[in-house]
C-alpha cells in the first residue's frame, strides 16, 4: 500500500514539451542531480537553476522554461497554470523500524506505529 505517494515530474506552461535531443532547456528545480541525469539520458542539454520554494513561479517570471518538482495531487501546478509533463520517478514513504528499536522503543514508538497503521487502513480504499 503506497503511503505519501508522489512523483518527481517535469512541468511547464500549457503546451510545454521537452525539446528534442541536442536542444537546450532552462530548468528550475530543487533536485538538480536527478534532473540532470534524466535530461542527459534524453540527450537534452540543460541549464539548471537551483531553487527552493515557489518553483512554480519560475516559468512565469522568465527564469526557466519548466520546472522539475515533486507532485502529489497536481493542485499546486494547476493553481499556477502549469501542466505536468513527463514523470521522472515515483516515490512513496515508508516507516522503517529496526528489530531492536521495535523491541525497546517503548510505548511512544508503538503508539506511533499504530497511528501509521490506522492512517494506512483509512487510506487503503482510496488507493484501490
Amino acid at each position: 500500500f503506497p503511503f505519501g505517494a508522489c512523483r518527481l515530474s517535469v512541468a511547464g506552461p500549457k503546451g510545454f514539451r521537452l525539446p528534442e535531443a541536442g536542444q537546450s532547456l532552462r530548468v528550475a528545480t530543487k533536485y538538480p542531480r536527478l534532473t540532470q541525469k534524466f535530461l542527459q539520458g534524453r540527450g537534452i542539454s540543460a541549464s539548471l537553476i537551483p531553487m527552493s520554494g515557489a518553483l512554480e513561479l519560475a516559468p512565469h517570471l522568465g527564469l526557466s522554461d519548466c520546472i522539475v518538482d515533486l507532485v502529489s495531487t497536481g493542485a499546486t501546478l494547476k493553481a499556477n497554470d502549469l501542466v505536468e509533463g513527463e514523470v521522472i520517478l515515483e516515490s512513496t514513504a515508508r516507516l522503517i523500524v529496526g528489530r531492536q528499536a521495535y523491541q525497546t522503543g517503548g510505548p511512544i514508538l508503538h503508539e506511533l506505529i499504530q497511528k501509521f497503521r490506522g492512517m494506512a487502513a483509512e487510506l487503503e480504499p482510496l488507493a484501490a
